[in-house]
């Protein structure tokens, strides 16, 4: 599969509660995130989980941007989005916030329970119908 480009920008801070959410309690995103990549339909989600406990635990002596880095190149592996582990590393590093709003708005756009970008389709031809 070719490499594809990230669907939402990194300075893109929307939505809201995302961009609130991400500001001051960022590992709550970071673990919904890290749901959404096993489970896309969240329907086990607990908003304390594993990966929610690893990143505040790493962020309080300071490595949280490492476990951040990581995640996003599992993100773009998994939907073969280009960059490299330097881009990564620098974004971040340098905005974390930025950083955990995109990959949200990313897993959940290349997802089948929230696309970004998918325009209009009839039920008719969702049905297999012409």
């Amino acid at each position: 599969m070719p490499s594809q480009e990230w669907q939402s920008d990194l300075m893109d801070c929307s939505p809201c509660g995302t961009c609130m959410m991400a500001s001051f309690l960022p590992c709550m995103v970071f673990g919904k995130t890290s749901e959404r990549l096993r489970d896309p339909s969240l329907s086990d989600y607990s908003p304390i989980n594993g990966d929610c406990f690893m990143i505040s635990a790493l962020g309080s002596i300071g490595l949280g941007w490492l476990f951040l880095m990581n995640k996003r190149g599992d993100i773009r592996k998994k939907f073969h989005i280009e960059g490299s582990t330097c881009g990564d590393c620098c974004v971040s590093f340098w905005c974390p916030c930025c950083v955990l709003i995109q990959h949200e708005n990313e897993v959940e756009g290349r997802t089948d329970y929230g696309p970004i970008n998918t325009g209009y389709q009839s039920q008719a031809q969702n049905m297999g119908m012409k």
